[in-house]
C-alpha cells in the first residue's frame, strides 16, 4: 500500500492539501461498517460519519408530512404503498444532497472523511465529479448468509420475513445500481486487497494529475 503511506505522509506534512472523500454504499448488513473500519485503520485521518446519524439529523429540518419515507427503516419501507424503490429514493434525495454539499465542504475545510451507510445512492453522489472521492459498493449474492449478516452484531436486531424481502429487493436495487453506473460492487468477503487497490489507483491518479499540473505551471 505505497501509495496511501506516501499519502498519509505527505498529508502529515502538507505537501499536500486535497483530502480524499470515501463512500461505502451498499444495503445493511453487506459488510460497510467493518471495511469502513479497515480503511480508518490504513488512513487515519478519515473521519468517519454513517448515513443513518444524517438521516436523524435530517428529521429536525424535513417533517414526517414532508418526506415520510426519512421517518421509516428502508426494510420497513412497504408498509407504505407502493414501489419499495421508489419510496428508497424518496428516502435518499435529502440524504445524498447533505452528503454532496458535504462533500465541497470537506474540500474547502481540508477534512477527510468517509461516508458509509445504505443512502449512498450509485449515480447520484459526487455530481461535479471531484477526482478526489473513492466510491465503492458492497454485495452480500447469498440470501441466507445477508439474513445473519442483517441480524449480526452490529445491528442486534430480528427482522421478520417481509423485512427481509423488502431488504432483498433493494440490496439488489442498489448492486443494479452501481452496476449500471460503472461503481466498483465488491462481495462482502472479498479480499481487501482488491478493494484497497481501488483507493491505491486513485490516489496514484491523484498524485499524477498534481504532477501534471505542476509541470504546466513552470511551464508557463
Amino acid at each position: 500500500m505505497k501509495s496511501i503511506l506516501q499519502y498519509n505522509k505527505d498529508w502529515e506534512e502538507k505537501k499536500i492539501t486535497t483530502p480524499i472523500i470515501i463512500l461505502i454504499g451498499g444495503y445493511a448488513g453487506t459488510g460497510k461498517s467493518t471495511l469502513a473500519q479497515n480503511i480508518i485503520n490504513q488512513i487515519p485521518h478519515l473521519n468517519s460519519f454513517p448515513t443513518g446519524i444524517i438521516r436523524a439529523t435530517l428529521r429536525d429540518y424535513i417533517s414526517q408530512e414532508d418526506n415520510p419515507f426519512l421517518y421509516s427503516h428502508t426494510y420497513d419501507l412497504h408498509q407504505i404503498e407502493g414501489d419499495v424503490r421508489e419510496h428508497y429514493l424518496q428516502q435518499c434525495k435529502p440524504i445524498v444532497d447533505a452528503i454532496n454539499q458535504a462533500i465541497d465542504f470537506a474540500e474547502s475545510e481540508k477534512q477527510m472523511i468517509l461516508f458509509d451507510g445504505n443512502h449512498i445512492l450509485p449515480g447520484q453522489m459526487n455530481p461535479t465529479n471531484k477526482p478526489n472521492v473513492i466510491e465503492i459498493y458492497l454485495k452480500v449474492s447469498n440470501p441466507n448468509t445477508h439474513m445473519k449478516m442483517l441480524s449480526g452484531p452490529t445491528h442486534n436486531r430480528d427482522i421478520s420475513a417481509e423485512q427481509f424481502q423488502t431488504a432483498r429487493i433493494l440490496h439488489d436495487y442498489i448492486v443494479q445500481r452501481a452496476q449500471e453506473f460503472k461503481k466498483p460492487v465488491f462481495e462482502y468477503n472479498s479480499p481487501r486487497d482488491e478493494i484497497f487497490r481501488i483507493i491505491e489507483d486513485k490516489l496514484t491518479s491523484m498524485n499524477l494529475r498534481g504532477l501534471r499540473v505542476l509541470g504546466f505551471f513552470f511551464k508557463t
